[in-house]
């Protein structure tokens, strides 16, 4: 049977929950310079695929087009010196990428069968000249072990 997954990324022109976030992060010591925000939805289905079109239309069901853009299958570009990825671990519920899925499921009259869902993340760049112990610290404040999966890649 064939998979099929799309990625979704959202960004704000200027997102209102940066400068809390940033200076949360900075009270804490981390030497945090700058940090970008980015909402993804991963579409992961069995039965069928999304066509370029059809994957617009879900994108722009998924934003606010005053204040935010998406692209699909493509990664957004940004300057950081770490890309630190937040997402759900499996079974733990997803209640945005639960409402991302019934919005997808109402738009196309469709139903995504079992094992095919919408999963959501956020991805992370950070700015700064961050230790091993500040980068620890960090992934700390951004995610919860019990319940997130994290992906740390450095900036080469």
């Amino acid at each position: 049977m064939a998979s099929f997954i799309h990625r979704i990324e959202v960004h704000y022109n200027q997102d209102p929950r940066l400068k809390t976030r940033t200076d949360r992060i900075r009270s804490l010591g981390i030497p945090v310079t700058e940090l970008h925000l980015i909402d993804i939805y991963t579409i992961a289905t069995n039965s069928r695929d999304f066509t370029r079109e059809e994957l617009c239309r879900i994108g722009a069901q998924l934003i606010n087009p005053v204040v935010q853009e998406y692209t699909i299958d493509s990664a957004t570009e940004g300057v950081f010196d770490y890309a630190i990825e937040v997402g759900f671990l499996p079974g733990v519920t997803d209640n945005i990428g639960t409402t991302a899925k019934q919005t997808i499921e109402d738009y196309f009259s469709i139903r995504f069968t079992e094992g095919e869902s919408v999963y959501s993340s956020q991805l992370f760049f950070i700015c700064g000249n961050l230790s091993v112990d500040s980068l620890q610290k960090l992934t700390s404040t951004l995610a919860n072990p019990l319940v997130n999966r994290l992906y740390i890649r450095k900036y080469q």
